[in-house]
């Protein structure tokens, strides 16, 4: 299993925020909230369910931010940490924040720590549109020109896009946001799958304090009241859907969404990664060759629990159809990409009946089980996060390679087409040979895969 990660730092001078790599500052992005305090005496905030990276904080500080997000600042290191700010707020208390030990790892905090919050400029839409049809194919994400400026376009290389009702989401290149002339400014373009891993107008699972206040509703019939309370169960954490959103019928389908739509609109947000900012992957020689006779094949998957057999092995867990349309087999490696590190892991199919059992129903066709442990080395701090999949084109060339190179050589020396030439000549044959007829073989990999 393997790794990279590479980092920028955020820094506050005179109030100004700047995100720095190297030579490059960006201060448009953050803007400075408060300085807060933590107190270490008190108890760290425990993961609530599959989320380690929230906070509380003062009634005074909370009122200063109008989303649910901020970034966490060491002033003395400038290490940050994005994070989702818990509605409940810490009472008796002026400037105060409490954060998860993820946080607290992440940030750096230690009792002398000097600490700030500070404000994301995102961009917030309250309406999702159907993707126009030239766009499906491309997999973009289409904005009003001007909500984002051309600068953080350029700047950062992944976009976070939010589902603030459930707090799914998902990861966009920068280069697939495309930017359209409209009225209004509140209106995003999303396909159909980028809606379904956000769970879109029909969550998965909804809070004690979200089902209160859909129940208190007046918009929707007593009649369709009662579907949507035989749709979803109680749980310790909430209440969540019976069964998986694909086999819901059409009726009860539609009426949750009416129902979720009535109380809470569409609210989605587009941010954009900070460890990201002035990053470009660098590939080395042997990357670019084996992705070039291999050929890449990557989709984007919902984050899920892997089956509990699972937990302390290097293994994740997706579909055959997945596993078809990557081009690899069971025990193939794929590379798991979150932000800006990725890890090298082998795959096995899911069993459905096992994969029920240890996750909240959900679409196992968009879904990858991960075990904790490499979601750890991901920094995957919620489950309701999406990662790109890509099936690991040097493990098959290398594994393709080894399986055929003595067939290859054995079938050289068969033809007597280095009879009287010297040796240097033969072996200088041979490595012109080799990769071409390397190629031919390897066009059914390239060719059993997606695009």
């Amino acid at each position: 299993m393997r790794k990279t990660e590479y980092r920028p730092v955020v820094k506050i001078e005179n109030g100004i925020v700047s995100i720095c790599r190297k030579r490059h500052c960006e201060n448009t992005y953050l803007q400075f909230c408060q300085s807060v305090n933590w107190d270490s005496n008190k108890k760290v905030l425990s993961p609530r369910d599959s989320d380690v990276c929230y906070i509380k904080l003062s009634a005074d500080v909370r009122e200063k931010i109008k989303g649910n997000y901020c970034v966490v600042v060491n002033l003395d290191t400038g290490e940050f940490a994005d994070v989702f700010i818990d509605p409940d707020v810490l009472k008796d208390t002026m400037g105060e924040i409490r954060v998860t030990n993820y946080v607290k790892k992440t940030v750096g905090i230690t009792e002398k720590s000097n600490l700030a919050v500070c404000i994301e400029n995102s961009a917030e839409f309250s309406t999702v549109l159907v993707q126009k049809m030239e766009n499906i194919k491309s997999d973009v994400v289409v904005i009003p020109e001007g909500v984002i400026s051309e600068e953080i376009l350029r700047s950062f290389s992944f976009f976070e896009v939010i589902n603030n009702l459930t707090k799914d989401s998902i990861f966009v290149k920068s280069k697939n946001i495309v930017t359209e002339k409209t009225k209004n400014l509140r209106e995003i373009r999303l396909n159909r799958k980028q809606r379904k891993l956000l769970s879109d107008n029909i969550p998965s699972r909804l809070t004690k304090e979200q089902w209160a206040q859909l129940l208190d509703t007046r918009d929707v019939t007593p009649e369709e009241k009662e579907i949507f309370k035989n749709e979803y169960s109680e749980d310790s954490n909430g209440y969540t859907i019976k069964e998986s959103i694909e086999d819901m019928s059409y009726t009860a389908n539609q009426i949750i969404k009416k129902f979720i739509n009535v109380n809470f609109g569409e609210s989605i947000v587009l941010r954009p990664v900070i460890e990201t900012y002035r990053y470009k992957e660098r590939r080395g020689l042997l990357k670019v060759l084996s992705d070039f006779y291999v050929g890449r094949s990557t989709l984007t998957l919902n984050c899920r629990r892997p089956h509990e057999c699972d937990e302390n092995a290097d293994i994740v867990r997706m579909t055959e159809d997945n596993m078809r349309f990557l081009g690899i087999e069971a025990m193939d490696k794929v590379v798991l990409r979150f932000k800006n590190k990725k890890i090298s892991c082998h795959v096995l199919p899911f069993s459905e009946d096992k994969y029920t059992n240890t996750n909240i129903p959900s679409v196992i066709e968009l879904s990858v089980g991960i075990p904790a442990h490499i979601r750890d080395t991901l920094g995957v701090t919620d489950i309701k996060s999406s990662v790109k999949v890509d099936r690991d084109t040097g493990f098959i060339f290398r594994k393709s390679f080894n399986e055929q190179l003595v067939p290859i050589l054995l079938a050289l020396f068969s033809i007597n087409i280095f009879d009287g030439l010297k040796r240097w000549v033969s072996l200088l044959i041979c490595a012109g040979l080799i990769p071409v007829i390397m190629y031919v073989t390897l066009s059914p990999k390239r060719n059993m895969r997606g695009k």
